[in-house]
């Protein structure tokens, strides 16, 4: 396939990709990240091979990695936050997870580019970041929640205020 079908291909996954998430939506809370990384993870070198790299291509390809760079773990911690979670607590959790993921995936591009790691352990280390991005502040307010169940209240005094 030449240059000008990949990009077609390209564009054609890159819009039809989300589509999926508002019907499986209802059912599962699935980040729409994942229908957006799956297309191109399938059609690409590594599994069918059906998309090539080229100059416009690779600047595509970089631009959407820049993207998701910023915008990872945004809208896959909002999905999953706890649903007892006011609208404020949520966006605060969305903020609070989302700030080591951009930065283990630069620096692991960069290993990559100057040649002292593998793409294989930069897809691992990725991976790890997502996981600990997504999960351990769920886990977190799991663990405060259950902290605030079993802690007994002792009364205050007059005049003195919560931290």
């Amino acid at each position: 396939m030449g240059q000008t079908g990949t990009l077609i291909l390209i564009m054609a996954a890159a819009v039809s990709a989300p589509l999926p998430a508002h019907g499986i939506g209802r059912w599962v809370r699935i980040p729409v990240v994942i229908f957006e990384l799956v297309p191109g993870i399938l059609i690409g070198p590594d599994v069918l091979d059906w998309a090539h790299g080229g100059e416009i291509i690779d600047v595509l390809s970089n631009l959407g990695l820049s993207m998701l760079i910023f915008l990872a773990g945004y809208e896959p911690t909002y999905v999953l936050a706890p649903r007892d979670l006011s609208p404020l607590g949520r966006r605060a959790l969305t903020i609070y997870s989302s700030t080591c993921l951009p930065l283990v995936v630069a620096i692991t591009a960069i290993g990559v580019d100057d040649g002292v790691a593998k793409k294989s352990e930069a897809a691992a280390l990725v991976g790890a970041a997502m996981i600990s991005v997504l999960v351990f502040p769920l886990l977190a307010l799991r663990l405060r929640a259950r902290e605030r169940d079993i802690t007994p209240r002792l009364p205050r005094a007059p005049g003195t205020e919560a931290w």
